[in-house]
């Protein structure tokens, strides 16, 4: 039996890219593999990507950090939005002045 799979998008992939150059492909499966419950239907893209950009922002680009986000996202993805300032209605003026794309 396979693992159920979260959508990475195109967006956070490429932030993945920019922020883990050598190390895109193992974020991006780490990213793809952490369960994020109530977040995994097609209509909560916006959504996804937030929780996935919030744990970007969160590593600061250090993968050594990823594995304690990730799972804390798991147990409640709301923590990590809260942690990493993403958790309130401003938080698409949060993330763009931390360098981050929005999502649509």
């Amino acid at each position: 039996m396979t693992e159920p799979r979260m959508v990475v998008s195109d967006l956070v992939r490429s932030e993945v890219q920019s922020r883990f150059p050598n190390d895109a492909a193992t974020v991006v499966e780490q990213l793809a593999v952490t369960p994020l419950p109530f977040l995994d239907a097609p209509d909560r893209t916006r959504e996804r990507d937030r929780v996935h950009l919030a744990i970007i922002k969160l590593s600061g680009g250090d993968t050594a950090k990823l594995p304690h986000i990730l799972d804390r996202a798991a147990m409640d993805w709301r923590d990590v939005l809260v942690w990493s300032g993403l958790g309130n209605v401003d938080w698409p003026d949060v993330l763009r002045a931390a360098g981050f794309p929005v999502p649509e």
